[in-house]
This record gives structure tokens, sequence and C-alpha cells, in this order.
């Protein structure tokens, strides 16, 4: 028996959000894009003759996330350093998560956003 050809392929990249994220599919005429939340799934579809342009930009989403989470990491780091208290343990703990979490958005967000602009809106 034959191989099925697959339908779709996925294409590279992937937008997140809090607890949701979307994807771009490669059809045989169109583009799909699933957006997935926690709860649910949207799809849409772009025929290829409808795109009019696909446009990347740059944002400074990933650059103004970067800053929040080291001077709460140095704030932590500080606080951590200069307790006294029985609190030292969980400032180093919750230091050591901001930074796990600005080490993730380091290697994993390019800081750009995909628009598809079609006949359709």
């Amino acid at each position: 028996m034959a191989r099925s050809q697959k339908a779709y392929r996925r294409l590279p990249g992937r937008e997140a959000g809090f607890l949701s994220y979307c994807r771009l599919w490669l059809g045989a005429d169109h583009l799909l894009l699933a957006r997935t939340t926690a709860f649910s799934e949207e799809y849409k579809r772009f025929y290829f003759r409808d795109i009019q342009a696909v446009v990347t930009r740059r944002t400074e989403r990933r650059e103004i996330l970067s800053v929040i989470l080291a001077f709460t990491a140095i704030v932590f780091g500080v606080m951590s350093v200069f307790s006294t208290s029985g609190w030292r343990a969980f400032l180093f703990v919750m230091t050591g998560t901001v930074l796990l979490a600005l080490l993730v958005n380091c290697l994993r967000s390019n800081g750009s956003e995909r628009r598809v602009k079609s006949s359709n809106g």
C-alpha cells in the first residue's frame, strides 16, 4: 500500500503568547494559520491567489522584556545577598527563576512579527 502524501507542511517559527500560540502551515494552494489557546483552536486559510503581501518586521518586544527581566533579577539578587532573614533562600530561587526566564527569552524569541495581507482582509 502506498504511503499517503501529507496535506500540510509546517513552516518554521511560531508566535507565542500567554496560554496561546500560532503556527503557519503550507498547503497545496493556501497557507493555514492555526491559532491555539488553552481551550480552543482557530483556523484561517489564506489562498495564494488572494495574498497581496507577507510582511515581517522587527519589534522591540524582546529587548523590552529582557530589560525588565534583567532589572528584576538584579533586584532579587541584591535583596538575597543583603538579606539576613529566612527569605534568603526564597530570594535566591526567585533570582534563578528570573535568570532562567531571561535566558529563554534571549534564546527563543527573535522579536519579530509577521502579517499576511490578503484581498479578503
